[in-house]
């Protein structure tokens, strides 16, 4: 399992279609992902969709299937970006984390210790003042809602910055009493991205892209609808028939929703615009993070705050469950499965992680209202059962 070979359809890695490098437990776990990625792909009449795998901080297969644009015949490749959505708030958790190594945070402080009151009032819950903690913003149980379709992404506003967005919710009351219960909020990561301007005196926009730049993710950005970004996909949703009987799904362009419905799209809540191999090389730095004090981008001490599990299975910008599969044959062993998934109008992505045996994957699709978490969890399940045998 040390010796790896790489193949590539073409010379370079800028047009390559397919990657894998190989090792001999593994070419039966590619085929079987292969094949099940496939079929979910043509089940779903899902336009176009990339997987990838690490193990021990390599690829072990990456590929491209279908299109990233059908009205103009171009076809997925391993570089294709889609929209992440929510996967944004793991990256944004990253570099949160390393505010407070620098001591420029503290998990457990107000959050008024670095907003003012004229940005986000005090908050109150049945009549009584209550203090809400950068912890509790991390772990959703802040207490502040979450957006609504109609009410949040049908109107056009004109910030300029994330702290200018607060004042669009920065008066709404409380669903919850902080750290009572587990209710997921894209504006609270607004309020965390507030937090982060105003600690660095850097825009959120800033900060994010010096953080891809750092990581080496040269694919990864915030993205602007205006902006003209390499290897964009185009964006589709799908409707039924009108034949309510019909099995069959129609095609539509998802393009004007993301256009006029989510005029802000590179905020906190999910403005990430990425590509499977930079969302691995994200993964690693976390698994490298997580197992190595002296090199890694975080301490590991630091990587385990974040994927504890609280309130609704969330730890602080992760998902963070058990990887319980009899079958691969992991006797009486119990590892974390540390994952997150993000939709927008237009795409889908997952992305997974199993620390213990330094293992990740990721996958991407240019369509909405599917779910990737399932064909993800198989496709970890062939490459698992390779790798403990």
């Amino acid at each position: 399992m040390n010796y790896f070979k790489l193949y590539t359809i073409f010379l370079c890695l800028s047009c390559v279609k397919h990657v894998v490098i190989e090792c001999q437990d593994f070419v039966k776990a590619i085929e079987k992902s292969a094949a099940l990625v496939a079929k979910y792909r043509n089940d779903e009449s899902i336009p176009g969709t990339v997987i990838g795998v690490h193990y021990r901080g390599r690829p072990v297969w990456i590929q491209a299937y279908g299109y990233s644009d059908i009205e103009n015949d171009v076809k997925c490749d391993i570089d294709t970006v889609v929209r992440t959505g929510s996967v944004t708030k793991a990256m944004v958790a990253a570099l949160v984390a390393k505010l407070v190594e620098q001591s420029k945070i503290v998990w457990d402080n107000n959050i008024h210790d670095y907003l003012p009151t004229s940005v986000f009032p005090i908050k109150q819950w049945k009549g009584e003042p209550v203090n809400i903690t950068v912890r509790q913003l991390m772990s959703m149980t802040g207490g502040i809602r979450s957006t609504e379709e109609l009410r949040d992404f049908r109107q056009l506003h004109d910030y300029h910055n994330v702290t200018e967005t607060l004042a669009y919710f920065a008066s709404d009351q409380l669903v919850a009493k902080p750290g009572t219960k587990f209710f997921y909020s894209n504006w609270g990561w607004h309020v965390i991205g507030a937090l982060m301007e105003s600690v660095t005196g850097q825009d959120f926009e800033v900060l994010m892209n010096s953080l891809f730049a750092e990581f080496g993710m040269n694919s990864t950005r915030l993205s602007r609808q205006e902006l003209v970004i390499h290897k964009r996909a185009e964006q589709y949703s799908r409707v039924r028939s009108n034949d309510d009987q019909s099995k069959h799904w129609t095609l539509r362009s998802a393009r004007m929703t993301q256009d006029l419905g989510r005029p802000l799209p590179w905020l906190p809540m999910g403005g990430v615009i990425t590509s499977v191999p930079d969302l691995l090389v994200f993964t690693d730095v976390m698994l490298k993070s997580y197992s190595s004090s002296s090199d890694g981008y975080l301490k590991p001490q630091t990587v385990r705050q974040l994927w504890t599990p609280g309130l609704g299975h969330y730890g602080m910008g992760w998902f963070v469950g058990n990887y319980t599969q009899p079958s691969v044959n992991i006797a009486e062993k119990l590892y974390q499965y540390i994952h997150y998934s993000g939709l927008v109008a237009g795409s889908v992505t997952t992305i997974a992680l199993i620390p213990e045996l330094n293992i990740s994957a990721a996958m991407v699709a240019n369509m909405g209202g599917i779910d990737l978490d399932a064909t993800v969890l198989s496709v970890i399940n062939q490459f698992v059962a390779a790798i403990t045998l």
